[in-house]
């Protein structure tokens, strides 16, 4: 970046300038490089899988993966900010002051080395593209109210958040704030109040996945399954061993895929879209968050059925063309689509 200087607008606003061209952006340089790593995962066909390993590379390139919550939180104590308080205005000297501390400690904390000051831009670069400049809010604060019940107004909040990163990584058409009206509905429905929804209805539809936040525990098991070998061989590209996440046909006899060939939709033989598959991915992940909660059993495998995955309620994604009726006549029901099992 020898060519490129920081500079600041009158609010604080940073940006980047090329004094020999006079050229300036709003990006940092080596953010752009990210940028063109997030657009290379659009060749994945799923949304659910595309946006989770887009969360997945800017997890690796920002360094997320070393920074605990209970970093954070004490990170902002020392700053004279309480971690849950909410709606917390930073102004940008402050944002970056807070992301160099957090960074910086974990860095300590792991033994991790790289360029904390370097990082902590790229951080900023990522949080003001997602949200707007001119009306930055909080994204993360405390939901419940003195009656510990969630209102309807701070689930939408929290939901059209969310629904930001889903539109800066261009998939708003799976994940985009149309669908916070009906995600909230269906949250609210199993409220017996007008107080809001309880800790166990909130904890409940989460579990459930929302499709609004489908990508979430997508990422999650994804992340989970990095390292995990299985000891199959792909009968699309003959892969052997599989690492990742790991599919099996349960109509073809000893079918399995690699992640790979799941994501691009590649088929061999007899193996149609339509088949009900079995995805596998470590045990760690749901055994954690599922312990309280015994109506979901932490096995390390789920039920994908491909066709499905192009058809979410609101959408056909611009990559595909919807299967035909006699392709989807398997689909089994939509509850236990993508449930853990």
């Amino acid at each position: 970046m020898a060519t490129w200087k920081k500079v600041e607008t009158r609010t604080g606003m940073p940006y980047y300038i090329m004094h020999s061209s006079r050229k300036t952006q709003w990006d940092h340089p080596k953010f752009q490089e990210i940028q063109k790593g997030l657009k290379e995962c659009n060749i994945i066909k799923y949304a659910s899988y595309r946006t989770a390993a887009k969360i997945a590379m800017l997890n690796r390139a920002l360094y997320m993966h070393h920074i605990r919550l209970g970093l954070i939180a004490g990170v902002f104590e020392r700053h004279g900010f309480k971690s849950m308080e909410n709606k917390i205005v930073l102004e940008c000297s402050e944002l970056e002051a807070i992301l160099f501390d957090v960074f910086f400690a974990a860095q300590k904390e792991t033994s991790c080395q790289f360029d904390v000051g370097l990082v902590t831009e790229l951080m900023i670069n990522l949080l003001f593209n997602i949200y707007d400049r001119e009306k930055y809010q909080y994204m993360f604060g405390q939901l419940a109210d003195h009656n510990r019940c969630i209102s309807r107004k701070k689930l939408e909040n929290l939901l059209r958040n969310f629904t930001q990163i889903a539109e800066y990584l261009s998939e708003a058409c799976a994940f985009g704030s149309d669908l916070v009206p009906e995600a909230v509905d269906i949250c609210f429905q199993q409220s017996q109040g007008t107080l809001g929804v309880t800790e166990d209805i909130f904890i409940t539809w989460l579990l459930h996945e929302p499709q609004l936040l489908h990508w979430l525990p997508t990422f999650h098991r994804m992340k989970a399954a990095e390292k995990v070998i299985h000891d199959v061989k792909c009968r699309t590209c003959k892969m052997y061993p599989l690492t990742g996440l790991r599919y099996q046909c349960l109509q073809c006899l000893k079918y399995n895929q690699c992640q790979s060939c799941f994501f691009m939709c590649k088929t061999s033989r007899r193996h149609k879209l339509k088949h009900l598959m079995q995805e596998y991915w470590s045990e760690e992940y749901w055994s954690e968050v599922c312990s309280t909660n015994t109506s979901f059993r932490s096995t390390g495998v789920r039920y994908v059925l491909q066709s499905n995955l192009l058809l979410y309620k609101h959408l056909v994604h611009e990559y595909f063309i919807e299967p035909a009726d006699d392709e989807i006549e398997a689909r089994i029901p939509a509850g236990s689509i993508e449930g853990v099992s």
